[in-house]
């Protein structure tokens, strides 16, 4: 197991019973995070946040009288992914046909250069979320892309396909093996593309965007560059107390209230602590904090990168506050809004018409927000509420001296 090497690292820096008990924990059989539910969402956090191990915070009359102190810590095995995914030139071996079945379609075939194989990954053609996969008919087995852009692009006869309806992918991430399956005479790709406002049948709308996939993938992508976590946009401060005061965490001069110090979520029952009411195991508010931060500036990383993508700059500083509050309150909302924003520096009414709309499903059109009683009003105006608790904070502390 991967996380093996780590407890022993762990063991040899923190000599004692704790220490190696991790190695235990570890070596475990793998089945056991794969079957038990509490260890597999203690090996999701390890993997993703790392772990730590620290004493209780100890409260009286409203203050803390021993403070929290870390026993030890693990720093998370996976890092968060650039915006892309690499991947080498890919040979066109047969130039795109125009397929008339259905009308505007384009058919063509991949090839590996360095094999002459015809049995390659294909590369995602953009960013975005996957609306629909599996066998439909004549197509074989296919994937329907929806791009950040707005724009749907549709591949089918994968010989088999890795991602799921519902996954956010990223450019050139693998997404299937190009194959034949379905009603076709040899391995190669069908595509069907649906720009923006557009038709599928218009040849002057999709053959642009048809050459710019082929440029792509004949192309290949470098490596991301890794992302800078100095200097980030918004302070901590900033995040915590802005956030805060939309959890309702904070009083009205942005100091911690009682809440801080824990809550039950009326949604889940879950117990809140810290600001950002972080519900996913913390021995004190101080500590719920630190975890919710690192997990936001990950979030930072990706929804900017998003931005760039689509606008070819960074969201303004308080489209980035609003959009991280978003995060905080539902992850899946927050990672689709950058997509529905019409300009990287948006209106307060243009923030929360995109924060609403973040929290309608894409691929069935449904709203999924039961803790709002799946109710567009109620979401419309718990955005509202938010994203005008958000920018006061924001204006108190860009005002304070």
């Amino acid at each position: 197991m991967v996380v093996a090497p780590m407890a022993f690292q762990a063991a040899k820096q923190n000599s004692g019973l704790v220490g190696w008990l991790l190695v235990g924990v570890a070596v475990a059989p793998p089945i056991a995070f794969m079957l038990v539910s509490p260890v597999n969402q203690v090996s999701d956090v390890w993997l993703h946040e790392g772990m730590r191990l620290a004493t209780p915070e100890i409260r009286a009359f409203g203050r803390t009288i021993v403070p929290s102190w870390t026993i030890f810590e693990i720093e998370p095995l996976l890092q968060p992914p650039g915006d892309h995914f690499a991947f080498v030139p890919l040979r066109i071996v047969t130039p795109y046909f125009l397929d008339e079945s259905p009308p505007g379609s384009y058919d063509l075939t991949l090839m590996d250069p360095a094999t002459d194989s015809v049995q390659v990954d294909v590369p995602a053609p953009c960013g975005g979320t996957v609306i629909d996969t599996g066998w439909h008919g004549g197509y074989g087995n296919i994937v329907d892309i929806q791009c950040h852009n707005g724009t749907e692009i549709f591949i089918a006869h994968f010989a088999q396909v890795y991602v799921a309806t519902g996954d956010a992918v990223k450019l050139g991430q693998p997404i299937a093996e190009q194959g034949s399956t379905g009603n076709s005479t040899g391995e190669h790709l069908h595509v069907e593309i649906t720009p923006k406002g557009g038709e599928s049948t218009n040849r002057d709308q999709t053959l642009p965007i048809i050459r710019e996939i082929m440029a792509l993938w004949e192309t290949g992508l470098a490596a991301p560059e890794p992302v800078a976590l100095t200097e980030p946009t918004l302070s901590d401060e900033v995040l915590m107390k802005a956030i805060g005061k939309a959890e309702g965490t904070v009083d009205r001069k942005l100091n911690p209230d009682a809440d801080y110090h824990g809550h039950i979520d009326p949604g889940n029952g879950a117990n809140n602590l810290g600001f950002f009411s972080y519900q996913h195991g913390a021995n004190s508010p101080q500590e719920a904090d630190q975890k919710q931060l690192q997990r936001l500036r990950n979030a930072e990383r990706e929804i900017q990168a998003q931005a760039v993508g689509k606008f070819g700059q960074p969201l303004s500083e308080a489209a980035l506050l609003t959009a991280l509050d978003l995060w905080n309150q539902a992850p899946l909302a927050g990672q689709d809004f950058v997509r529905l924003l019409p300009t990287p520096d948006p209106t307060p009414v243009q923030i929360i018409e995109a924060r609403a709309e973040s929290f309608i499903e894409p691929t069935t059109g449904a709203l999924n927000a039961p803790g709002l009683g799946n109710s567009m009003p109620n979401v419309r105006e718990d955005q509202k509420r938010r994203t005008d608790a958000n920018l006061e904070a924001l204006h108190l502390l860009r005002r304070a001296p």
